[in-house]
């Protein structure tokens, strides 16, 4: 049997907001000695303090988390707090890795953190899958969903860590370590199979846009032209008519920035005609280069992209439709994306999230989503749910 118990404190004081999770942890479950935990840790509190105090009062259970940008669990979303889901299970197994020096080096910390898990865990039980959560500013989103994807062989769901949107510094966690340039996997196995989702509301904006010049994640030039002026172009109609103020008078400083970057971001069609989708929402000023938050090659099919709450909240819902209940409980990755576009309504959709799956629910907000498996590879994600159903 697998018990699940999820717990967010908006504390501000750091000790005092693990302790008030670690003691509805101890009400739900009867014990604080677990076997698995996640943490989401807003960037106002300290991060090794958490994972220590985490880790003494569980008697080192296998640990695995990151830096967030807002917290939540199914009765609801907080920022500035810590967001816990602790498993206590006789029919699982867990382990997780820690890769460092992930900035320069996409392949060879991937492949630290991954001869750091016990391959026994995914070879002893029937069932088996992974998270993957890493830097969220190093813009390799793509390549250590895939890297991780082939070094563990196991369907993954995670995310690229958060900053309060400060977009300063991410940390990941793995047991008693914490990392600012790292990359964390874990590895679950089990005797009943798990549940994973996901999807964005993004819809078609403008026409095709080709990547003429780029550079790993800053794209320079659209269809041979500066890159932010096409992506201005296609939407300067739209913020006159839907917005008080016009495009030109918006600067990088103003929180407008951000949310039109993120409102209007950029989506790539899969084979299934829908849209893996881009945030933009890295771009430092107007000078040309649109920085994206994971690599976009030179001769890649860019949509600029639109999104209205209720879009959203239709997304999700399908989400949590594909992913079904009958689940001890679910770790869910909302992208910060998803949180703008909602605003006041982002607390709700997470409750209705909440009510769908019908399970106890942990998770945070993030820079970018991954959800991969052999029957989904379109790898990684931004402005999308993503959902792992742990199983009973």
């Amino acid at each position: 049997m697998t018990e699940f118990a999820s717990v967010a404190s908006g504390a501000a004081d750091t000790s005092e907001a693990v302790t008030e999770c670690l003691d509805t942890v101890e009400q739900e479950l009867g014990t604080t000695n677990v076997d698995f935990v996640y943490v989401g840790i807003s960037s106002e509190h300290e991060y090794q303090t958490v994972v220590d105090q985490i880790r003494t009062a569980t008697e080192q259970a296998t640990l695995i988390g990151a830096s967030s940008a807002g917290e939540f669990t199914e009765g609801g979303s907080l920022s500035g707090g810590v967001s816990v889901a602790a498993v206590t299970s006789d029919s699982m197994a867990f382990s997780a890795g820690l890769g460092t020096g992930y900035s320069d080096d996409v392949a060879a910390s991937v492949s630290q953190a991954a001869a750091a898990v016990d391959t026994d865990v995914v070879d002893d039980y029937p069932y088996a899958a992974g998270l993957n959560l890493h830097d969220g500013l190093a813009g390799h989103g793509d390549e250590v969903t895939i890297r991780a994807y082939q070094e563990l062989g196991v369907p993954l769901t995670g995310a690229s860590a958060g900053d309060d949107r400060r977009v300063e510094e991410t940390a990941v966690f793995v047991n008693d370590e914490v990392s600012t340039d790292g990359v964390a996997l874990a590895v679950l196995g089990a005797d009943q199979p798990f549940g994973q989702a996901v999807g964005n509301g993004h819809q078609q904006h403008s026409q095709g846009m080709t990547v003429t010049t780029s550079e790993g994640a800053v794209v320079t030039e659209l269809d041979g032209e500066p890159a932010f002026e096409r992506w201005a172009e296609a939407i300067r109609e739209t913020v006159g008519t839907e917005y008080d103020f016009s495009l030109s008078d918006v600067e990088p400083d103003d929180p407008e920035w951000v949310e039109l970057l993120t409102r209007y971001e950029f989506g790539i069609k899969t084979g299934d005609e829908e849209f893996k989708i881009r945030w933009p929402g890295l771009t430092p000023d107007r000078e040309g280069p649109l920085h994206f938050a994971t690599e976009i090659p030179e001769g890649t099919e860019l949509f600029v992209m639109d999104a209205e709450p209720a879009d959203e909240r239709d997304a999700q819902e399908q989400v949590t439709d594909d992913l079904g209940t009958g689940y001890s409980g679910v770790l869910s990755f909302a992208c910060i994306c998803q949180a703008n576009i909602l605003d006041d309504e982002f607390d709700a959709a997470i409750q209705s999230v909440g009510e769908h799956v019908d399970s106890p629910m942990a998770g945070m907000e993030v820079y970018g989503e991954v959800s991969i498996s052999e029957d989904d590879m379109r790898g990684y994600h931004n402005a999308s749910l993503s959902l792992l159903g742990i199983p009973e």
